[in-house]
């Protein structure tokens, strides 16, 4: 009901970084472009799209919350309209 009158897009990254998922920024455009472009290709009104970025989603500071959230993934993919895996060829730091 809470996705009613809006489209989920889930993101899901490799990371890139020990301490920071994207340190050289090598993600964002591609998750920005790839959310624009399923928007466009599905006609939605972008004002009512919403994106689920793992990083931007799951609590990183506190262990037992994030483990909650890391189990609870399954659930908040089933219920996005449209996935997206980013994995460019880019150098872990």
């Amino acid at each position: 009901e809470q996705l009613k009158d809006h489209h989920l897009i889930f993101i899901s990254h490799q990371w890139l970084g020990h301490n920071a998922p994207d340190p050289d920024i090598v993600h964002y455009p591609i998750m920005a472009g790839a959310a624009l472009a399923v928007t466009e290709t599905e006609g939605w009104d972008p004002l009512k799209v919403l994106i689920w970025a793992d990083y931007c989603c799951v609590p990183q500071a506190h262990e037992r919350l994030m483990d909650l959230a890391i189990e609870s993934l399954p659930h908040y993919a089933s219920q996005a309209h449209a996935m997206v895996i980013v994995a460019p060829e880019a150098v872990h730091h």
